[in-house]
C-alpha cells in the first residue's frame, strides 16, 4: 500500500501528476486552496500538520509528498515589483515547501520507504530577466533537496525535479505578459505557436514513472526530459 500528498493538485501538473499516482491505484491526499491556504504564513505550520497528521498512513509501506504548488507571478524587474507580492511569493513557493516537508518527516516516521518530490524549474539554474522571486525560489527548492539528502533522514530519498515546459494556465500568463517585463516571452510564444509544449497529463506521466522507480533519489537535483 502507498499514499501521496501532493499539493497544487487540481490544475497543470499536479493535475497531472494526482491523475497518474490514482490510476495506478495510488491513494492520493490533494492539497488546494480549499483545504490550505499556502500564501498565508500563520496558517502555514497548523494547516501542514493538521493535514498531515489526519491521513491515514495505515500500513502504508511507501508514502510521498510532491511539493508541486507554486505561483510565477510578479512577473517584471525587481525595482518595480511590490514588497507584499515577493513576499507572498516567496512564502507559496520556498516556505510552504519548507513547512510541508517538516511536517511529512514527522507524520511518517515509522514508514520504510519515503518518497518527497520538490517541483522545481529551469528557471533554478538559469537566470531570466523579470523572474527574480521565481528564479529565486525555485533554486531555494533545489538547495533544500540537498539539505534534505545531506541531513540522512530515515528510509527518504529526495529529488528536486525540473519537468520542463508545459502547456499549463503558467505558460498561458507568460504569454500573456508584457515583453517589457520578461524579454524571454517571444520565445514562449514560439514554443506554443510551434506545437511544443506537451500535456500536463502526459508529463504527469512520466513523472510519476520516475517517482515510482528505483532511480528516484539517486540524484538529488534532476531534470525530466533528461531522464
Amino acid at each position: 500500500m502507498s499514499v501521496f500528498v501532493v499539493t497544487g493538485h487540481r490544475r497543470g501538473l499536479g493535475h497531472g501528476i494526482t491523475g497518474a499516482l490514482e490510476r495506478r491505484g495510488h491513494p492520493v491526499v490533494g492539497v488546494s486552496s480549499a483545504e490550505a491556504d499556502l500564501a498565508d504564513p500563520d496558517a502555514l505550520a497548523t494547516d501542514a500538520e493538521r493535514i498531515l497528521t489526519s491521513v491515514d498512513w495505515g500500513d502504508a509501506q511507501l508514502v510521498g509528498l510532491v511539493a508541486n504548488a507554486g505561483i510565477l507571478e510578479p512577473i517584471g524587474p525587481l525595482d518595480r515589483i511590490s514588497p507584499d507580492a515577493m513576499i507572498r511569493h516567496v512564502t507559496v513557493n520556498l516556505a510552504a515547501p519548507l513547512v510541508w516537508v517538516g511536517a511529512f518527516l514527522r507524520a511518517t516516521t515509522g514508514v520504510g520507504d519515503r518518497r518527497i518530490a520538490l517541483v522545481s524549474s529551469g528557471a533554478a539554474r538559469t537566470a531570466y530577466s523579470g523572474w527574480g522571486p521565481y528564479c529565486a525560489t525555485k533554486a531555494g527548492l533545489d538547495q533544500l533537496a540537498r539539505v534534505l539528502a545531506a541531513e540522512g533522514h530515515r528510509n527518504l530519498r529526495v529529488e528536486a525535479v525540473a519537468p520542463g515546459v508545459i502547456d499549463t494556465d503558467m505558460q498561458a500568463a507568460i504569454r500573456a505578459c508584457d515583453p517589457a517585463d520578461f524579454p524571454e516571452q517571444p520565445r514562449f510564444v514560439a514554443r506554443a505557436e510551434a506545437g511544443e509544449l506537451p500535456a500536463a497529463d502526459e508529463v504527469g506521466e512520466r513523472f510519476v514513472d520516475h517517482l515510482m522507480s528505483p532511480a528516484f533519489g539517486r540524484d538529488v537535483v534532476t531534470d525530466l526530459r533528461q531522464l
